[in-house]
This record gives structure tokens, C-alpha cells and sequence, in this order.
């Protein structure tokens, strides 16, 4: 599988080892040579990490524009502009690929009873996770939680309009 993290992290030398290729980005300086010395440490070849000027949106999700659409196994949000980066990333997920959203219950509603969660009456918390709401509706979704934080996994079973 090929996959794409927004928000590299302890998540990245999971996944490397996991599948075939892996390419990781990350805003924080700090935190990226954190995790390119874990990488380094591992001997991990097949990871391609880029240090992205966080505070340039175009330039953070952009890096997506290097990936054909549906060329994607596997894409988790777990970084800056989630809502950006979750709705321009469904064009790149192929059929059957799946999508991570972790902290999701601070932008999706749901029944979760984890702090600072979204309810059905408040909606999604932007107008942009209206969109992806409204795109992934239909895919299978599994919503995990600990109490604490909620992670929700989306399954590309269909197109989607206008993705």
C-alpha cells in the first residue's frame, strides 16, 4: 500500500513498516527531526518526510498536487487544516483505500461522550467538514474512541460527488 500522513509522528514508523511506501508531512521543526531521527534509527528507506511551512495553507495541503487522484491506499489527517486537507485529500484515495481522521469528534458530530465532542444539533464544525461529511456519507465508517479522543476510519466503498 501507498499512504500519505498528514502530522508525521509516532504514527510514521508504524506505517513504514506496515506498507509499501509511506510519505509523511509535518510542520513543527522539533518534531520533524524527532521523527527523522527515529526513521534514521530504523534504517526506514521507505518514507519520504517533508518539513512544510505550517503557516502556508497552499503549501500543506499542496503537497497532494504531487500525487495522481486515485493513487492513494491509505491517507491519515492528523495535522494542520484538517478540514482542508481531508476534503482535497478523497480525490487522491482509490476505490476500496481508507481515511483517517483522528480528533475527529472535535469537528464531526456524534454520540461520543469524549470531551469537547460535536453533538448532532451543533453540526460539523466548519463548512468544510460539512463537505467532507456530506462525501463520506455513505462510505463505511468506523468510529473508534477511548473515552478521551475519537478516531474515525472512512472506506472509500463509492465515488463521491464532485471529489
Amino acid at each position: 500500500d501507498v499512504g500519505l500522513e498528514f502530522g508525521a509522528g509516532r504514527s510514521t514508523l508504524w506505517f513504514a513498516k506496515k506498507i509499501a511506501f509511506l510519505t509523511s508531512i509535518e510542520h513543527n521543526p522539533v518534531w520533524y527531526r524527532r521523527v527523522e531521527s527515529a526513521l534514521n534509527k530504523s534504517e526506514v528507506k521507505n518514507v519520504k518526510l517533508l518539513l512544510v511551512n505550517g503557516k502556508a495553507v497552499k503549501a500543506y495541503v499542496g503537497v497532494l498536487t504531487h500525487f495522481a487522484d486515485a493513487s492513494l491506499d491509505f491517507i491519515l489527517v492528523d495535522g494542520l487544516y484538517r478540514d482542508v486537507c481531508a476534503v482535497a485529500a478523497l480525490a487522491k484515495l482509490r476505490m476500496g483505500g481508507i481515511i483517517v481522521v483522528d480528533d475527529v469528534h472535535r469537528y464531526l458530530p456524534s454520540n461520543s461522550r469524549s470531551p469537547n465532542s460535536r453533538t448532532f444539533s451543533m453540526g460539523p464544525s466548519s463548512e468544510l467538514w460539512a463537505v467532507f461529511w456530506e462525501k463520506v456519507k455513505n462510505w463505511r465508517c468506523i468510529w473508534t474512541t477511548n473515552g478521551v479522543k475519537d478516531t474515525a476510519i472512512w472506506i472509500k466503498t463509492r465515488e463521491t460527488k464532485n471529489e
